[in-house]
């Protein structure tokens, strides 16, 4: 769940697949956290420190479906935002202005 909701926050509007995994720190970090999990419910040193025992490899995946669910669903509200919202070129300054659309104004934060 904190792999996908890091991936969700990353962007307000932008796809993954648009923004892509460049953040050399946020990919250290889901690797340190994984590296973290994983030496906690599986090494018998800080098994003993935090008075754990291991945990099958199948208890790691009920949260799996919630995860998939959480980012499927925020990309599509991220592609609902920007296709209902209107791009236009501003004639004096040549920038992009974004108008949001009824969705973006209603429900977004």
């Amino acid at each position: 769940m904190q792999w996908s909701n890091i991936l969700i926050c990353k962007t307000r509007l932008l796809s993954i697949r648009t923004q892509g995994l460049r953040n050399q720190v946020l990919m250290f970090g889901l690797g340190f956290e994984f590296l973290i999990c994983a030496l906690i419910c599986y090494s018998s040193g800080f098994q003993s420190v935090f008075k754990t025992q291991t945990i099958r490899l199948s208890h790691w995946f009920p949260a799996m479906p919630f995860a998939m669910f959480l980012f499927v669903y925020d990309e599509m509200r991220k592609y609902i935002l920007r296709s209902t919202s209107i791009t236009t070129v501003d004639p004096q300054t040549g920038k992009y202005v974004r108008i949001p659309g009824w969705v973006e104004r209603n429900s977004y934060y």
